[in-house]
């Protein structure tokens, strides 16, 4: 079971300069910098490894996680013996050859930081235009690394790649945002396909092994959607997404990916950016009066369980969720842990703010900012 955190051990073991997009795995973070990939141990503060990316150039920042760099979160790989990493590199041209520009995927050895591989993945540049952001590792599993770089554009389109993770080779590269991988699609928007071209996004499903179009839905300007997001059940792939035209109304459902049919209507149902942690799923997103609004629903039917604010209760800020609790910031610099199952307060009054938690403590930022991994305690 989880366990609350000690309110006082914020000012202890303070690991430094450590805000950049990180995951955490047992007592070491691995962090992406415009540099590299760090590993930092929570026990000590101290970084275990860094490797540098191959293509960052002597631009790059200093090795250190710092929060204003534009890349994502590295992933492990299922048995946590790789770490992988995603950077938008540079790569010089010469004689008539052009400068271009390239998404570098590395693999490096968790427990020695060696680079395992590298690998560069073309076509962004003058075929699909400047990085748009968004560039994130979707999924590393399956022997495929899958990348995406889009974040939502409803103008135009990302890339979507897959790289073998034993052959260290690019397998596919289309356009597209993609936003959810299943073991049968990616499930992505598209203004383009090999049998269409619209002004408007398609919902698409990706084949995982070879990029093609599986099927299309909202195949016409009044259907397109908008500010897709998607939730994953154990039982189910969830769309919930506005209506591209501006038309009132909200289609939250649940599709097959295998073929795109819809299996089941969520009528009245809204998902803003929704999340699971264990059975649970939880919404954070802004309600009708502005105001940070987290809700925990039911995983079968989507009705809520129980949400923030309430009276004289108020939402906590940049929830983190782990195991039945939620962590989150509430005002004058503190934060609380709340429980997932009835929302109530579990903790209060910790110094500080959650960056993420593990089953053996959490990541916290102060005021003054400054970082500290917080042992769980009992």
């Amino acid at each position: 079971m989880p366990r609350p955190l000690d309110s006082q051990a914020i000012d202890t073991n303070v690991t430094g300069d450590f805000t950049s997009r990180f995951v955490m795995d047992d007592r070491t973070a691995y962090g992406v910098t415009r540099s590299g990939i760090v590993a930092t141990s929570l026990t000590t503060g101290k970084p275990r490894w860094t490797q540098d990316f191959p293509g960052a150039g002597s631009d790059a920042s200093d090795p250190s996680l710092n929060d204003s760099a534009d890349v994502s979160a590295p992933v492990l790989s299922p048995d946590h013996s790789t770490v992988y990493g995603v950077l938008d590199v540079e790569l010089r041209g010469g004689g008539t050859e052009s400068d271009s520009q390239a998404y570098q995927l590395i693999a490096v050895d968790t427990g020695s930081g060696k680079l395992d591989w590298s690998v560069n993945i073309p076509g962004v540049g003058l075929a699909y235009g400047a990085p748009t952001g968004g560039l994130t590792i979707l999924s590393a599993t399956d022997g495929r690394v899958i990348v995406g770089d889009g974040g939502g554009n409803s103008m135009s389109d990302g890339i979507v790649a897959a790289v073998d993770a034993a052959t260290h080779k690019v397998l596919w590269t289309t356009r597209g945002d993609a936003y959810a991988v299943t073991p049968s699609a990616i499930v992505a928007t598209a203004h383009s396909t090999t049998t269409a071209k619209t002004d408007y996004p398609l919902l698409v499903g990706l084949d995982p092994t070879s990029g093609k179009v599986k099927w299309t839905a909202g195949n016409d300007y009044e259907s397109a959607p908008r500010d897709l997001s998607v939730l994953q059940t154990d039982s189910k792939t969830v769309v919930s997404f506005a209506h591209y035209s501006g038309a009132s109304g909200t289609v939250t459902a649940a599709i097959d990916p295998t073929t795109g049919a819809l299996t089941q209507r969520f009528p009245g149902v809204e998902l803003s950016h929704p999340t699971r942690d264990g059975d649970a799923v939880y919404d954070v997103g802004v309600n009708d009066d502005g105001a940070d609004e987290l809700r925990a629903l039911d995983p079968s039917t989507l009705q809520p369980i129980w949400s923030l604010p309430e009276a004289n209760r108020m939402a906590p800020r940049d929830p983190v969720f782990f195991d039945g609790l939620v962590y989150g910031q509430v005002d004058h610099g503190m934060s609380v842990v709340l429980d997932g199952a009835t929302g109530r307060d579990v903790t209060a009054n910790i110094q500080g703010s959650f960056a993420m938690v593990n089953n053996v403590g959490a990541i916290m930022f102060s005021d003054d900012g400054k970082t500290a991994f917080v042992p769980a305690t009992g």
